[in-house]
Formats: structure tokens, C-alpha cells, sequence
């Protein structure tokens, strides 16, 4: 009785860490999903309101998900004596808020930093367009990601488990 309740818990556990590789497949298109609308808000605003970024930044840092911690961290950073400037405010809050986000991704945000409140209004907005642009993409790779590794997720820790269970038994 007890071999068949520890290979079930085995079974279950091997299961359990296949779902948690899914949700974090889901939570990376998430976060995308979120940072492609905060750059096409931003960009708006500072194209047609032209909107301080502080301003924007703590807007921003109500949204939920993650892309709001993200905007909250910005905005934090730039209250924070620490960081004097938007670059370092931003660049910060990448390398913090965002390591679910796959390195050409971060470069993106990255350079998007070193634009943002350095220069006029529309060479901003055409950056952060751009930005979006590729986030976009990012996104809809993210999301076919998910639904494409999501099933061979499943099927090894499926696998995974009843082979363990085999070699125990």
C-alpha cells in the first residue's frame, strides 16, 4: 500500500514541475503582452500630451503583472538618490524587475533606456515604437512557446514520473 502511495506522490510531483515550467512559459507572454501596451501608452503620451516620464512611470506602476512592478521599479529608482539619471533607473529595474525576459529582449529594453528622456519628444515615441514593435514579435513567439512546449512540458514530466515510478518499483 505504501509503494503504490509514494509512486503517486512521485507521479504527482513529476507532474507538478512540468505545470510550473508551463506557467512560467504563460508568465513570460504575459509580461510581454503587459510591456507592449506600457510602450504603446508611453508612446502616445509623450507624442501627443507630452506627459513627464516620472509621471508616466508611476501611472504605469499601477497597472498589475509584472510589467507594473517593472514601471514601479523605474519609478522608484528615479526618486531614489542612487540613481540620478533615467538610464540608470531604467537599466536597473531591467536587470531586477525582468529575468524571465530572454536576453534580446532585455537588449531592447536596454537600448529603449538609453533613449528615453535623453532626447526630443519624437525621437522618443519613434523608439519606443520600434521597442513595441519587437515586443510584439517577442510576444507572439512567447505565446506559440507556450503553447507549443507546453504539451512536451506535460508529456515529459508525465513521462518522467512513470519511469521514476519504474525504477523504484
Amino acid at each position: 500500500m505504501r509503494s503504490i502511495v509514494g509512486a503517486g506522490m512521485v507521479l504527482a510531483g513529476a507532474v507538478g514541475l512540468a505545470w510550473r515550467g508551463v506557467a512560467r512559459l504563460g508568465e513570460r507572454a504575459e509580461l510581454l503582452r503587459g510591456l507592449q501596451g506600457a510602450l504603446a501608452y508611453l508612446e502616445e503620451e509623450i507624442s501627443f500630451r507630452f506627459t513627464p516620464l516620472p509621471r508616466l512611470f508611476e501611472h504605469l506602476s499601477g497597472r498589475r503583472g509584472r510589467a507594473g512592478t517593472f514601471f514601479g521599479a523605474v519609478f522608484a529608482a528615479m526618486e531614489d538618490e542612487k540613481h540620478p539619471t533615467m538610464r540608470e533607473s531604467w537599466s536597473k529595474a531591467v536587470e531586477r524587475e525582468l529575468p524571465l525576459l530572454r536576453e534580446e529582449e532585455r537588449q531592447t529594453l536596454e537600448e529603449l533606456g538609453e533613449v528615453l528622456g535623453q532626447y526630443d519628444a519624437e525621437t522618443q515615441a519613434k523608439a519606443l515604437h520600434v521597442a513595441g514593435e519587437r515586443l510584439a514579435a517577442a510576444y507572439l513567439a512567447a505565446r506559440e512557446d507556450r503553447q507549443r512546449l507546453g504539451k512536451v512540458y506535460l508529456a515529459l514530466g508525465v513521462a518522467g514520473g512513470a519511469v521514476t515510478v519504474l525504477a523504484l518499483i
